[in-house]
């Protein structure tokens, strides 16, 4: 017969297994990857996760990922790759962050009432900086172009991205192709593809 000393052990030991089982249990929840991202005062829908996105002209590749998304910020990657070579020949990040945690930015850049930044960096480098505030877009210097930032951070086509690229940008509105970042991968990568773009060996890299 086992005595109450043994018993009690017996015990003891089931319970604090229960214990780490059902904690483990529940730091398996709190690192999974959650449906959606609770942050300020609204919720993110999980469809609001961005959309890989794929066009083709006939020399070169535009994929498009989605890095980061989150109730006052999100981030794409677009990258050029030349279906001749098969190499990268740009890689730019484009990031908008909403500088008023109480608006849904979602929806306000639908509404084109949005307040916040849109950036372009590729290398570490941000080459464009776009400010609005309740949809209104904001005079900033040289229009928010850095010429230096530009040249140290696109290696290759520079004269696509801060020529044809930007130009299609300001004229079309950026708060437009912002709304499209969240889930038109279509939409915002064609402009990039119906630019004129070259590979690596070609003379005109960085405007030279």
């Amino acid at each position: 017969m086992k005595s109450h000393t043994t018993i009690i052990r017996t015990g003891l030991f089931l319970l604090a297994g229960s214990f780490l089982f059902s904690c483990q249990k529940t730091a398996l929840k709190e690192t999974a990857v959650p449906a959606s991202q609770t942050v300020a005062k609204y919720k993110v829908p999980s469809w609001f996760t961005g959309k890989e996105g794929l066009i083709t002209n006939r020399r070169f590749e535009f994929r498009s990922m989605d890095v980061a998304t989150h109730a006052e910020r999100f981030s794409r990657i677009i990258q050029v790759k030349s279906l001749i070579t098969g190499d990268i020949v740009n890689t730019i990040v484009l990031s908008v962050i909403s500088d008023d945690p109480a608006q849904d930015m979602y929806q306000a850049l639908l509404d084109k009432n949005f307040t916040g930044t849109l950036t372009m960096e590729s290398n570490g480098y941000v080459f464009l900086e776009k400010r609005a505030v309740s949809g209104v877009d904001m005079d900033m210097p040289v229009n928010g172009f850095s010429e230096k930032n530009a040249i140290m951070g696109i290696v290759y086509n520079y004269p696509t991205v801060t020529g044809c690229l930007l130009s299609k940008l300001n004229n079309s509105g950026w708060i437009g192709y912002a709304a499209s970042l969240v889930d038109s991968p279509e939409d915002y990568l064609l402009p990039w593809a119906d630019c004129v773009w070259y590979e690596k060996d070609k003379d005109n890299v960085n405007g030279k």
